[in-house]
């Protein structure tokens, strides 16, 4: 996954997160390191806050989805901010976004809105990720036995 948040304490928290569920993370803080890391990195999924200096979210949707499909134009993408009004919603969809969700997003709403967006590529894009599987909302071994140790105490 390759999440673009221009705040250095979330971009923080929403890699640590992701990764604690088993994904692979890369993040940077502006949309314009973001077009760079997709042409290398190659991530299921792009995590985008909406409101960044400089290049906005809208503003990298568009320049993405104007990418062949061989170069991440269909990537699935979340768009993330703290304006919620429902125009920054519609706005967000008919950008090219596939969820919109609002900051602070919670763990469970985060990691609901990537498995649906994951689960949603069609049979081709699947085929194309079969080798790297993300097991997002499913914890990882270790953390799920550290929980049980935590909660029995």
């Amino acid at each position: 996954m390759l999440v673009v948040e221009d705040d250095p304490d979330t971009l923080e928290t929403l890699m640590m997160l992701l990764e604690a569920h088993g994904a692979e993370v890369a993040g940077v803080l502006c949309a314009a390191d973001a077009l760079p890391m997709l042409a290398t990195f190659r991530p299921h999924l792009l995590l985008s806050d909406i409101a960044m200096p400089g290049e906005d979210g809208f503003g990298l949707i568009a320049r993405v989805r104007k990418r062949t499909p061989d170069e991440g134009g269909r990537i699935p993408a979340l768009a993330l901010s703290a304006h919620v009004y429902p125009e920054d919603h519609e706005r967000a969809f008919a950008a090219g976004f596939q969820a919109f969700l609002n900051k602070p997003v919670t763990a469970v709403a985060l990691l609901r809105a990537v498995r649906a967006a994951l689960d949603s590529l069609g049979p081709v894009d699947r085929r194309r990720h079969e080798r790297r599987s993300l097991p997002i909302g499913r914890a990882v071994p270790e953390r799920r036995a550290h929980h049980r140790r935590d909660s029995a105490a």
